[in-house]
């Protein structure tokens, strides 16, 4: 089930077709600190029960990672080439919906190495949590991000092809690179 294009949304907001809509980015220089990131999205979701990713970034080579819903409407993060979090939860409401992925590796406490927060909540029941690597880089962020290597709003690229177009709205998609939640920032 699609939604139509809806004029009544947040303001500025970018829909996504769910066949060929995306937004790539590179960044041209080396990120400064590669342990922590902040990404922040409003998401409206038009399409339920396929694999959808809302942010993705790779490099040849280093591995990656992606943001996006799993076909059971659980939201996935994918880093360093494996699955580290599913949630619980699934997310089937037509509204839109504030998610922020916390990275931060310096955390002595495994689980407190990556954190989501959903409208304001924090994600605690994960049916899949597996750690990152103690101060490990955050794949995906580790090299310059240029040539193929980008980061795509919208779906995920793994430097040959595309994958896993967002059916939906994404708004306000924001990342900080260097600071954390975890870290008080």
């Amino acid at each position: 089930q699609s939604g139509a294009f809806d004029t009544t949304l947040i303001e500025r907001s970018a829909w996504f077709d769910g066949a060929a809509d995306y937004m790539a980015r590179q960044n041209g220089s080396a990120f400064t600190n590669t342990k922590e990131a902040i990404f922040s999205f409003w998401i409206k979701r038009c399409k339920f029960s396929t694999q959808q990713a809302f942010f993705g970034s790779v490099e040849g080579g280093a591995g990656g990672f992606i943001l996006q819903f799993n076909s059971a409407n659980k939201l996935w993060v994918y880093a360093a080439g494996a699955t580290k979090k599913i949630s619980t939860q699934v997310f089937r409401d037509t509204a839109y919906y504030h998610i922020i992925v916390s990275f931060d590796t310096s955390q002595a406490t495994a689980t407190d190495r990556i954190k989501v927060w959903v409208n304001g909540e924090q994600i605690t029941s994960w049916t899949t949590d597996t750690a990152m690597t103690l101060n490990g880089d955050i794949s995906g962020l580790v090299g310059a991000q240029t040539g193929s290597e980008t980061m795509h709003i919208g779906n995920y690229n793994n430097t040959v092809a595309n994958y896993y177009y967002f059916n939906g709205y994404i708004a306000q998609a924001c990342m900080l690179e260097s600071v954390s939640i975890q870290q008080g920032d």
